[in-house]
């Protein structure tokens, strides 16, 4: 309720609106991980955006420790996790951003991007002319 106030007194209170300030947005599900050349991508169900729309994501590849921001900013599924080594694991997080700033993180999920082909084994040769 509000109500306005001048020299001659407190005016009548307005009616009651309820409302809620906005919150960060909580945690997003991990579904799946694709790895791919030099990158990962993160499939994942987005999170309550806490009042405010979601404008970016950002992710970490050492299980929280540091977090990036994707530039440009992405805000659907899959994001795409560029820049890595192949044959390298990493512990995936992701946490949603909005006005309200960084949301809490998903859990961890590991993930490596390709890897070289293990040796072939040779079961057999047929000569041939």
């Amino acid at each position: 309720q509000i109500k306005a106030v001048n020299v001659g007194g407190d005016g009548t209170s307005s009616t009651t609106v309820l409302a809620s300030p906005y919150t960060t947005p909580s945690a997003p599900t991990i579904s799946s991980i694709t790895p791919g050349n030099e990158q990962l991508s993160v499939n994942f169900t987005a999170p309550n955006d806490g009042g405010t729309p979601i404008t970016n994501y950002k992710y970490s590849t050492n299980g929280g420790s540091t977090f990036t921001a994707f530039s440009p900013s992405q805000t659907s599924s899959p994001l795409v996790i560029t820049g890595l080594t192949n044959g390298t694991s990493y512990s995936v997080q992701i946490k949603a951003v909005n006005v309200g700033g960084d949301g809490t993180s998903s859990t961890t999920v590991s993930a490596t991007p390709y890897t070289t082909p293990s040796a072939p084994t040779i079961s057999s040769i047929t000569p041939g002319n």
